[in-house]
């Protein structure tokens, strides 16, 4: 029994030294493609960071036509208002020198 021990164990430390480049390339592979998703993730993040910096300055000008709407709106009440005013004081002023009779 121990001489076909023997053989067994000389196979196993001759297979120990080989080096086996089916595991070396699969490694090497498996690092590229780490690295490749990195850098692109990497790349990814900084196109994002542009894009929030311009949703952010695009907000703010979304604020400012909101409010520039608001105070259009408040113009034309206002101006409504002062038109009716004025319609109503020519009425009155052309009552009074006798044309609206």
């Amino acid at each position: 029994m121990a001489e076909r021990a023997e053989p067994i164990l000389t196979k196993i430390a001759s297979s120990e030294r080989r080096i086996e480049w089916s595991a070396a390339a699969l490694a090497l592979t498996l690092l590229i493609q780490t690295g490749t998703a990195v850098w692109w993730a990497a790349a990814m993040n900084e196109r994002m960071a542009a894009v929030e910096q311009k949703i952010s300055a695009s907000a703010s000008t979304g604020e400012t036509i909101a409010r520039l709407d608001e105070r259009t709106a408040a113009m034309n009440a206002t101006i409504d208002r002062i038109d009716r005013r004025v319609s109503v004081a020519e009425e009155r002023q052309a009552a009074r020198d006798g044309f609206g009779r």
